[in-house]
């Protein structure tokens, strides 16, 4: 029997489970992970007696197995699988936030800015800015169409970008706003929703590796299989100015029985042929 250095991540393919190996569709392959590692573990209860109550005797039980996986990119199919919820392109309310530079009409002698959307209608939070992102006097939507007076807007939407017009005095060229609004995608965008009465499916991992004969010198391929497992319902998702986000999955396996020799297992390493 050889012997190996390990050093290589597994490349893996999760997929859904099924009591068929044939059955078991595919749903998202990684080729990107950090770390790939297998833990087992399991728990021994020793008996002791006599003078010194030295060991005499152990019995071993509660054997596990569990593959822990580093992630350095975010898949938003991952993280539904983590959370055991459903992701779906749809149309979708998305919330703005701009900073805009109030221009002035060379033809009404009124201001204006451009928004970047078309806001849902009452969505519409105006403030004049002070400083560089407080909160100064919030504005109000004019009572008379054509007439906009001070801390007032009119919203203008006959234009491909929708327009504010503004009051020269209280909101001057060259001053700035600060807009709040909702609108609404013109596009199926992705969207991913934390459900709390959903959690994780089962499903079975296909994995291939390097191990590298320490007497050949020649790189082996060995796939291992998980066959039934479910990933644990956590994960931290950090946004840092200084450091990027790492995934930290934990896929805790379950017995099946190989149909061919009728034992139970966990995980399988095979020797690929080439």
């Amino acid at each position: 029997m050889a012997q190996y250095g390990i050093k290589e991540v597994m490349n893996f393919t999760i997929a859904k489970y099924d009591p068929n190996p044939l059955l078991r569709e595919p749903l998202l392959s990684v080729d990107y992970a950090q770390v790939t590692g297998i833990e087992n573990a399991g728990e021994r209860v020793d008996i002791s007696g006599g003078r010194g109550n030295k060991k005499l005797l152990s019995f071993d039980h509660s054997k596990t197995t569990a593959l822990n996986i580093t992630l350095p990119l975010v898949d938003l199919k991952m993280l539904a699988m983590i959370s055991g919820d459903d992701m779906e392109d749809t149309i979708k309310d998305i919330f703005k936030r701009e900073v805009l530079l109030v221009q002035e009409d060379g033809t009404t002698g009124s201001t204006y800015v451009e928004l970047g959307k078309a806001p849902i209608n009452n969505s519409l939070y105006i403030y004049t800015l002070e400083g560089s992102r407080d909160l100064k006097t919030r504005l109000t939507a004019t009572a008379t169409p054509g007439t906009v007076g001070d801390h007032e807007y009119e919203l203008d939407t006959s234009h491909s970008a929708p327009k504010l017009i503004l009051n020269p005095d209280s909101n001057p060229e060259g001053s700035e706003v600060v807009v709040y609004y909702h609108t609404t995608t013109t596009n199926s965008v992705m969207n991913l929703q934390i459900n709390p009465e959903k959690f994780p499916k089962t499903i079975s991992i296909y994995g291939d590796t390097l191990f590298r004969n320490q007497y050949t010198e020649e790189d082996e391929v060995y796939n291992l299989v998980a066959h039934k497992g479910r990933i644990r319902p956590q994960y931290t998702l950090t946004m840092n100015a200084t450091d990027t986000t790492v995934l930290e999955i934990t896929v805790d396996l379950y017995a099946v029985k190989d149909q061919a020799t009728g034992d139970e297992v966990y995980i399988e390493y095979i020797k690929d042929e080439e």
